[in-house]
């Protein structure tokens, strides 16, 4: 099964994408998230990396 690229929350679609790193999810890089919405870019970044909880902060 394909991870959706695109989600629609009321009516609204937000773009979705994955990253590597758990630094990575947070746009303005300053907290190690498994995932954030952004309603201004209408994007949602997600973690997607089975890791150990030791990487969090790479």
């Amino acid at each position: 099964m394909q991870k959706p690229k695109e989600v629609n929350i009321l009516g609204i679609p937000y773009k979705i994408i994955y990253v590597d790193k758990p630094s990575d999810v947070d746009v303005h890089k300053r907290e190690s998230l498994f995932g954030q919405i952004d309603p201004w870019t209408r994007t949602i970044r997600i973690f997607d990396q089975a890791s150990s909880e030791e990487n969090l902060w790479e």
